[in-house]
């Protein structure tokens, strides 16, 4: 049995099904619930993941917090042992908080490697800039010193430059 139309959320990995398949693969980006009205941030910087593991990491906004004490940053997880004055720590949250949240934030932290990005999707649609890092499908998202701030992956210095950017613009990057 084969499939009629084969699909995947972005060119990243509709590239590695063609790669290992040899099948034309179209693209159907996910979609999001934009009708939120756009909310003036809070001044937090949000990581929002709803689990921790391999892919969705809290290390990395540890580390950008660290680099960025004057900088208040909203998280769903931290690393085990690690508490910093300028992250609160919120936990898991329902979907609905979650998106309030992310409507209210004045920057979205995008670390993980997403085959698309949903929470991009939303922080955008929300009109919230988005920094993250340059892989996955992020760069088909976002517009790197556009509509957000792609950093080089692992580059935790950059991630820094970038929040620092999108928070000196965010009025313009709107």
């Amino acid at each position: 049995m084969a499939a009629d139309i084969v699909t995947g959320p972005s060119e990243w990995v509709a590239n590695i099904i063609r790669r290992h398949t040899l099948r034309d693969v179209r693209v159907v980006y996910h979609g999001i619930d934009g009708l939120r009205p756009s909310i003036v941030g809070s001044g937090a910087v949000l990581w929002n993941k709803t689990r921790v593991d391999a892919v969705c990491d809290p290390r990395p906004v540890a580390e950008v917090a660290r680099l960025l004490p004057d900088v208040h940053f909203e998280a769903t997880f931290m690393p085990d042992g690690v508490t910093l004055p300028n992250v609160h720590v919120v936990g898991k949250e329902p979907h609905e908080v979650a998106m309030l949240r992310v409507d209210h934030a004045s920057v979205y932290l995008a670390t993980t490697r997403e085959t698309f990005g949903i929470g991009t999707l939303e922080a955008l649609a929300a009109g919230v800039p988005v920094v993250g890092y340059r892989w996955g499908g992020q760069p088909e998202i976002i517009e790197h010193m556009r509509d957000g701030y792609l950093a080089a992956p692992g580059d935790v210095q950059d991630l820094a430059r970038g929040i620092r950017w999108a928070l000196a613009y965010r009025d313009a990057i709107k």
